[in-house]
């Protein structure tokens, strides 16, 4: 149920005085997003209808460590002076992967890298934060029928579901997106 707000617009002239730029500089500043958060999560075979399954992962595969690498930079959290995408030093593992796209930093939520609770069968500590992640990154063991289904979130909203391809020795990754029907369409097309 989403509406377009209308306005009553006012015509005018508006010149370039160093007030007026200052201003238009101070909003840009202030309401541009230059840190962002992503979820990852490993699915392995058998797990594409049950979430807390792949929440509750602590073995990971070559391929997946292989594609972790190439997200970012492993970080310790308590050495990490960089945006901290709400990880906490104390409580959420030591290390994360982070990494900075020109004027961008993005912090990842990587679910095996999140402490695990033996005694949570959902893994609640780990879907705090991707349960609360608008992009999440699925990544799959190939052959695995990721189903979208398995998710119980309202906040998440594009999973960019990735799944690793050997060809001669070099690693290619096949990807797909899933969104809610409020996302507009994005590339590439």
């Amino acid at each position: 149920n989403q509406r377009l707000l209308e306005f009553d617009f006012i015509i005018t002239k508006i010149y370039p005085t160093p007030k007026f730029v200052s201003l238009v500089e101070s909003f840009e500043k202030n309401e541009i997003i230059n840190q962002y958060k992503v979820g990852v999560l490993l699915c392995k075979n058998g797990q594409e209808n049950d979430e807390n399954l792949m929440y509750g992962n602590t073995e990971t595969t070559p391929q997946y460590e292989e594609f972790l690498d190439w997200l970012g930079d492993r970080i310790k959290l308590e050495d990490h002076t960089g945006f901290n995408g709400g990880l906490s030093k104390n409580y959420d593992g030591e290390v994360s992967i982070y990494t900075t796209y020109k004027n961008m930093e993005i912090m990842f939520h990587v679910s095996t890298l999140l402490p695990f609770d033996e005694d949570d069968e959902q893994q609640l500590d780990r879907k705090k934060h991707l349960g609360n992640d608008i992009v999440n990154i699925i990544f799959k063991e190939p052959g695995c029928k990721f189903n979208i289904k398995a998710f119980a979130t309202q906040f998440t909203h594009v999973y960019i579901i990735i799944e690793p391809h050997i060809d001669n020795g070099e690693t290619y990754y096949k990807i797909a997106t899933a969104n809610i029907s409020t996302v507009l369409p994005y590339g590439p097309y």
